[in-house]
């Protein structure tokens, strides 16, 4: 499946459901902050984004997106590869935007700041982790081996945590918790975390801390063309987002 045109991801972004990415957000903080892909892994980018991705930028984060109004009117402007939300909690986003921390991808370095107050803890379960397969390699043949790692790690984290939300990234899952005491793990219990859970296909760093962005669901993953979508446990196993009736 090609990655979607500009035009595709316009059309998109007109009906999207702002209101419910936006609400998902702000479960996490009332302040929410996004931040968006320019285009750096397709190159499919307005002029503007493909300047940034030139000079270097992975990440941009956005300024001023206060409701879904304005969520929308962003990506229709920037019409991103993707589009992300901070996983970090902090009393006052405006002191972050400047700060280089925010993209050290190895420890949550924000732990040592007054400003932070926390982070969403998640385990991000991708194709490659779970078959050994190179990015380039992975196809839809894949997802069957990944749905089923999620599945068991779900019900694994269910024995540990209470409030579980899955999320089908467009390619693989994110598994997010929110039960509320996970906020304050420290980075040293995010990594025992991370390290227990690592045979299910887990991502240490992003669930250490250091990887602190996390796709937006109902917003466009603009390499594969899949929409990210939130899918209850009941509903998993059954979830196939390569065909319309499911997605």
């Amino acid at each position: 499946m090609p990655p979607p045109t500009l035009e595709e991801r316009r059309v998109f972004y007109r009906s999207f459901d702002a209101r419910n990415a936006f609400s998902w957000a702000r479960t996490i903080s009332a302040t929410p902050v996004f931040a968006i892909n320019p285009g750096w892994y397709t190159r499919i980018a307005t002029d503007r984004m493909l300047s940034l991705v030139r000079q270097g930028y992975r990440m941009v984060y956005l300024r001023n997106v206060r409701n879904p109004k304005a969520l929308r009117a962003k990506l229709l402007k920037y019409l991103p590869e993707g589009v992300y939300y901070w996983r970090n909690v902090v009393s006052d986003p405006e002191y972050c935007y400047g700060c280089p921390l925010k993209f050290f991808r190895r420890r949550n370095l924000c732990e040592r700041c007054p400003n932070y107050l926390g982070q969403e803890l998640m385990f991000d379960v991708d194709p490659e982790r779970v078959t050994g397969k190179r990015r380039d390699e992975v196809g839809p043949e894949e997802f069957p081996a990944v749905k089923d790692a999620v599945i068991r790690l779900y019900d694994a984290l269910a024995e540990e945590f209470s409030r579980l939300r899955i999320v089908f990234s467009g390619r693989g899952f994110h598994i997010h918790v929110r039960d509320e005491d996970t906020f304050l793990y420290t980075i040293e219990e995010r990594v025992e975390l991370a390290r227990r859970y690592a045979s299910y296909g887990v991502d240490v760093p992003v669930t250490a801390g250091g990887v602190s962005l996390a796709r937006l669901p109902y917003t466009l993953n603009g390499i594969s063309g899949l929409v990210v979508l939130p899918v209850s446990r009941k509903k998993l196993e059954e979830f196939d987002p390569y065909h319309s009736s499911s997605s």
